[in-house]
């Protein structure tokens, strides 16, 4: 059982680095038609769609960071249950 959920906490760790890269790549606009944006932007909308427009400054939304936030909370909590 403990196996399962120390498994369980590295994908949540590797779906964490999967959603900073696509913010990061969300930057360059240019880069949306490569097939590893569009593979990795599939992946991640569904959890980051819902932080969308929630805190924007001009060009730049950084709600998506709010919702890296909680994430990251969420399975630090998980980690700290091991």
């Amino acid at each position: 059982m403990i196996y399962c959920l120390i498994g369980l906490s590295y994908v949540l760790s590797g779906y964490f680095y999967l959603m900073l890269v696509n913010i990061i790549l969300s930057w360059f606009p240019t880069l949306q038609n490569i097939p590893f944006f569009a593979f990795v932007n599939r992946i991640c909308q569904w959890y980051i769609r819902p932080f969308h427009g929630i805190l924007v400054f001009g060009m730049i939304d950084f709600t998506p960071m709010i919702g890296l936030g909680i994430y990251s909370f969420i399975t630090n909590l998980i980690s700290l249950t091991l």
